[in-house]
């Protein structure tokens, strides 16, 4: 099971050119997984976390949902990314 922490920043006051999303992707212990694949669903935008978790994805609305996969881990999808 991957562990993840959202955090929602909004660049500047125009809503049309995405929200920029950035976190930490942990295992079940805390510890930092780097090079997690995060996605967003049905495109293909995308990154991946830094060697120490971090990362940071723009996202185009609230409906987005963020999927993190991980070599050994299953899959974990985040639903409608709410403010």
């Amino acid at each position: 099971m991957l562990v993840f922490l959202l955090l929602i920043n909004f660049p500047g006051s125009g809503f049309s050119q995405g929200r920029s999303i950035s976190g930490i992707v942990t295992d079940e212990s805390g510890e930092p997984l780097p090079g997690v694949n995060i996605f967003i669903k049905g495109t293909t935008s995308g990154t991946v976390s830094d060697v120490n978790g971090n990362y940071i994805i723009t996202v185009p609305d609230n409906d987005a949902e963020l999927v993190f996969s991980y070599l050994g881990y299953l899959e974990e999808q985040i639903f409608h990314v709410q403010v």
